[in-house]
């Protein structure tokens, strides 16, 4: 996780968010409400976590390793591809 989190924070050093906890094996980060941006920050956040697993673990399987979830709160997190297609819809 320590890898997964040097990564991030050097990924989005010029990107608007915060990486404002973690819990577990999840980094939790704080982004504005726009739509381009979540989708852009969830996949540097996903490309970097999975590349620090690599580092660790090369010949470890990856599929669905990293599911970015959004949501206002805890409770409301919905994955990724099903936030942007409310969004889309709403």
């Amino acid at each position: 996780m320590q890898i997964a989190l040097t990564r991030l924070d050097q990924a989005l050093r010029e990107e608007p968010v915060q990486i404002i906890a973690t819990v577990h094996d999840e980094a939790v980060l704080l982004i504005p409400d726009d739509v381009a941006l979540v989708k852009r920050i969830g996949a540097i956040a996903q490309r970097e976590m999975v590349c620090a697993f690599l580092e660790v673990f090369p010949d470890a399987p990856i599929l669905n390793l990293v599911d970015p979830k959004v949501g206002p709160t805890w409770g409301d997190l919905k994955s990724l591809p099903d936030w942007l297609k409310c969004r889309e819809e709403g």
